[in-house]
Parts: structure tokens; C-alpha cells; sequence
């Protein structure tokens, strides 16, 4: 590629891994910083930074960095070179100096304003109150020998507002045998079967649909997929789009606190779980007793977080339910199936905390007296309502439902200048009465 293309190898390399990444769905897309970006190369002051995704920032606030290993250090050196732990730290340390020089701004004081990588920097300075995660990169054509373990994610940190906006962190590493086995992804998964015993697991069919594949709603228990993650670890999720990202994070925080205090609530807080399968087993009374090819597809995160928190804590998981739609595909299909699926089903719209809070009393209460109550009039002018959207896109829905002329009146009686969000009104009070 470097030949048909001009391009150094380190530049092919660098293309050919995005590719990679993008087509394993680790990341949305990519963006080169050509020439990749180097700063204070030996030094604690080390930076570098070649690539970047920031289309995920709309989907749930993360940034994408990507560092590229360097050939020009092993150039000469024909034999396929090993990298050890404290290699990939130095690299994913450099970025994580990039960014947090991004964030206060000191990188765009001493950057050329004309670089790709000023440019990223002034994304993330300018974006820096809504970010609320980076996901670090590192890629290397050499072979990580390193214990898995011994590559922590760089320590969490924090901007210098007084409100503490958290940023968290999380690094991976793509070395040569991780690359291997994503340019065989098409390969055939590991064959896994799961036993749910000779009693087996009532289960609902849904209504046939087609011939290609069939869907059944089931309830598991939190013992049941608690010894599965135990047994089988990461291969019930070879299908899903994200690994395990800790028991820190805020979701799953709250997965470990329900866990802890309120088990039998669980099956009505969680979401539950996605599953595909080839095929399942079933006795005479209609209970699945064997699932063949197991893929858990979306709640790999609760799964997980139950394993974690269940070892960690020593809990009683007897009371905890939760439930799995189920669905088998046939074999031949499940390639072209499965990733739809996936996809689909980590397919969400965001909802905001304060989505939570639009049908409180208060609110309730406030947006009904924005209807009832007329603005001051002004010379010439007939009152008007200020109108307060307690949820999000209230006041556009609510005005394109109607035909033409009652669209008109509506906009009259309640101009679009005078609407008041609902996260709007908290700041503008507080400001008001002299808290900002």
C-alpha cells in the first residue's frame, strides 16, 4: 500500500489498522493527523497523537485518540519484534499528556494553529464540558508479551472546575496477534454451548416471523450468567461491540449498588440482555436446556458487572433475575445476521439525567402555568405565553403536529424566543437569586 500510494510504511500501517479497527467496530471512523504529531520524544514531557474519532461525542460523549507505534526507531530490523508493558504505557501516557494539554488550553498557546493536531486539540478544549470519557488507542505491528494485567488504564482525571467534571480514561492495545485475529474475524467463532440443566428454563417463543431465525423471551438467573462469565469470560461476548469497562463507571455502579440492597428489584431496573444463538435444545415440557453458540450481543456490561460484583462483594445472587430475549439464527446466516443485530440493539437515543425529572410535581406545574399565564403586553403588541418544554423536543412536536394555520397561531401565541428549556430554567433561578 505505502508503494501504490506514496506513502511512508508507517502511514500505510497507520490506514491499514483504522481499517481494522473501524471494520471490528472498536471505533465509528477515524481521522489522520498527518504528519503524526510528536513532542518531547524521550522526555516525561512526551506527546504523540496520529489519529482521532470524535463521531462518537454525539453518541455517548467519547473521544477516540490513536497513537501509532514507531517504525523509524526499528528501522533495519527485519525480525518481528516483541513490545513489552512499560512500551505501550509510554505511548498511551503521551496521549493521555496530549489531551490533558488539550483540555486546559496550554496546547493551543504553544501548537501551530495551521496543525491537524491543533485543530483536534481546539475540538476537545472548546467540547471539554460535555466529554465525559477518552478512549486511547495504541497500534503496533510488534507483539505485546506483556501479562494483560500489567496494562492499567492511565488514572482518571479531572478538570480544574469547581463543579469537578470527571473524564475517565480507557487505553487498549492493538499489537500484531490482536490484529491477527481481527483480519480473521470471519473465521468461525469458538463453538459454545451452555447447559441450563435437565429441568431447563421456561421460555416464550414469539410469534413466526420467517424461517431465518426464531426469538424467545426468557429469565435468568443472576447465578445462572454469574458462573457462565466465571466459566467462559470474554467468548459469551465475542459478538458484542463493547469489553467490560469496570465496575467505576456510573451505569455500572448502579448495576453493583442494585445488587447489593435491592435484588429482587432488579428484573424490573435492568434493561436485560440481547442474545443470539445457532440453535437450542428443548425437553419435553418446551424448557430450553442447552443453547448452542451463545453470543451475548447487548448487556455484556451487566453480565459482567454481576460476575464482578458478586466476587468482590461475596453477594447472594438467589433473588436477582434477569431477562434475555433470545434469538436463534440459523448457522449459515448468523454472519450476516448477527452484526445487524448487534448494532441494532446497541442502538440507543441518549436520555439525559434530567429526562428523569420532566414528570415531577414541580415540572408538571410549571409547564401548566406557562400555558395559563400571559407575558406583559407590549405597546402594539397582544401578550404571549413563554412556554416551557419540559422535555426534550416538546415545543417542536407539539407545533409540527398541527396543520398550517393553527401552526401559525401557535407560533404567534407562543414565539419560539420565548420558549424555556427545562435544564435552562434551573441555571437562569439560581442566577437570579444570586447563586451563578
Amino acid at each position: 500500500m505505502a508503494i501504490d500510494e506514496g506513502l511512508l510504511d508507517q502511514e500505510a500501517f497507520f490506514q491499514v489498522v483504522c481499517e481494522m479497527l473501524r471494520d471490528s467496530e472498536a471505533i465509528a471512523d477515524y481521522q489522520p493527523i498527518e504528519p503524526g504529531y510528536r513532542f518531547g520524544e524521550g522526555t516525561n514531557r512526551f506527546m504523540a497523537v496520529d489519529g482521532y474519532d470524535q463521531s462518537a461525542f454525539d453518541m455517548d460523549e467519547s473521544i477516540v485518540v490513536i497513537a501509532c507505534d514507531d517504525y523509524s526507531n526499528r528501522v533495519g530490523d527485519e525480525q518481528v519484534n516483541t513490545i513489552q508493558a512499560k512500551d505501550c504505557m509510554r505511548y498511551i501516557k503521551a496521549m493521555r499528556r496530549y489531551i490533558k494539554a488539550a483540555f486546559d488550553g496550554s496546547f493551543l498557546e504553544q501548537a501551530e494553529e495551521s496543525s491537524a493536531a491543533w485543530e483536534f486539540a481546539s475540538f476537545i478544549h472548546e467540547h471539554k464540558r460535555g466529554i465525559s470519557r477518552f478512549r486511547l488507542y495504541f497500534i503496533t505491528d510488534r507483539e505485546y508479551t506483556g501479562r494483560d494485567s500489567s496494562i492499567k488504564d492511565p488514572t482518571d482525571f479531572y478538570s480544574k472546575g469547581e463543579d469537578e467534571h470527571k473524564v475517565s480514561l480507557e487505553a487498549h492495545v492493538w499489537d500484531l496477534r490482536h490484529l491477527m485475529e481481527a483480519s480473521q474475524a470471519a473465521a468461525p467463532l469458538e463453538h459454545l454451548t451452555v447447559s441450563l440443566g435437565a429441568e431447563g428454563i421456561p421460555a416464550v417463543k414469539a410469534p413466526e416471523a420467517g424461517n431465518n431465525m426464531d426469538t424467545y423471551l426468557m429469565f435468568l438467573s443472576g447465578q445462572t450468567l454469574s458462573s457462565w462469565y466465571k466459566k467462559h469470560g470474554s467468548k459469551l461476548m465475542e459478538a458484542n461491540v463493547r469489553s467490560f469497562l469496570s465496575l467505576r463507571g456510573k451505569v455500572n455502579r448502579g448495576i453493583r449498588n442494585t445488587l447489593s440492597t435491592e435484588p429482587d428489584r432488579f428484573v424490573a431496573y435492568n434493561n436485560g440482555l440481547s442474545a443470539t444463538a445457532s440453535r437450542v435444545d428443548m425437553n419435553e415440557r418446551g424448557n430450553i436446556t442447552a443453547i448452542h453458540d451463545l453470543q451475548i450481543v447487548n448487556g455484556g456490561q451487566t453480565t459482567a458487572s454481576i460476575f464482578y460484583s458478586q466476587k468482590k462483594d461475596n453477594l447472594d445472587l438467589s433473588a436477582v433475575v434477569v431477562p434475555v430475549k433470545l434469538v436463534v439464527v440459523r448457522e449459515d446466516i448468523a454472519r450476516e445476521l448477527v452484526p445487524y443485530i448487534s448494532r441494532y440493539t446497541n442502538s440507543q437515543n441518549k436520555v439525559a439525567e434530567t429526562d428523569f425529572s420532566s414528570n415531577s410535581e414541580y415540572q408538571v406545574k410549571l409547564s401548566q402555568l406557562s400555558q395559563q399565564v400571559l407575558t406583559p403586553p407590549l405597546p402594539g403588541k397582544n401578550p404571549t405565553h413563554w412556554y416551557y418544554e419540559r422535555t426534550r423536543g416538546q415545543y417542536d412536536s407539539e407545533r409540527n403536529r398541527r396543520d398550517t394555520a393553527d401552526r401559525k397561531q401557535f407560533e404567534k401565541l407562543n414565539p419560539s424566543r420565548q420558549r424555556i428549556k427545562m435544564i435552562d430554567a434551573p441555571k437562569n433561578l439560581m442566577c437570579w437569586d444570586g447563586y451563578p
